[in-house]
């Protein structure tokens, strides 16, 4: 995506913040870069907000319509690290297509210390019944599908699902095969 614009939207669909170009983002700067994540190029957006529990979407369009991919990363820097979850809402009245990817290992190769060695990535419905799961991404049955897409997992171990999903909320949990600690990203991508 050229020109992303990342939005945080509450329950009722209230923005909350919004950001396009993060160092334009006069209001947050110190802030973004105080957590030693702030993106390598200014066109990729940034928040820092502290949010109340509840349930929060983020949405993320191009500033001038433009069709494109664009990955979005949350970080929680106020707790110790530990198993993490992220969600999805499936809206509409038909299926979406969706690929999911704990990626831990890989994450070394970037530079980020203490990647999860073994991520376990697992599904929950709305009822928190379990949908799939996947430990090592090229034992899933749709691997072949996965790297014919053009977004196999950099690492053997990482995590990956390839599912057709009914339109409700989904949670996504990332945790250790063996029970150890580390860094882990999740990341969900709408297969179009």
């Amino acid at each position: 995506m050229p020109d992303p614009v990342l939005e945080l939207r509450d329950d009722n669909g209230r923005v909350i913040n919004a950001n396009g170009d993060w160092e334009r983002n006069n209001s947050q700067i110190a802030r973004i870069q105080q957590t030693k994540l702030a993106p390598h190029n200014q066109k990729e957006p940034a928040i820092v907000v502290a949010l109340p529990p509840g349930d929060y979407t983020v949405t993320v369009r191009d500033a001038n319509n433009a069709a494109g991919m664009a990955l979005v990363e949350a970080y929680d820097p106020s707790t110790a690290l530990t198993s993490n979850f992220g969600g999805i809402v499936v809206r509409g009245a038909a299926p979406e297509q969706v690929l999911f990817r704990a990626v831990g290992p890989d994450l070394g190769n970037s530079g980020t210390a203490n990647p999860l060695a073994d991520p376990v990535l697992e599904l929950l419905d709305n009822n928190g019944m379990r949908v799939a799961s996947n430990d090592n991404w090229r034992d899933a049955s749709e691997s072949e599908e996965i790297s014919s897409i053009g977004l196999a997992p950099g690492s053997e171990t990482d995590a990956a699902l390839l599912l057709t999903l009914a339109p409700v909320n989904y949670t996504a949990v990332i945790r250790d095969a063996a029970g150890s600690t580390g860094v882990a990203q999740l990341e969900t991508y709408e297969l179009r």
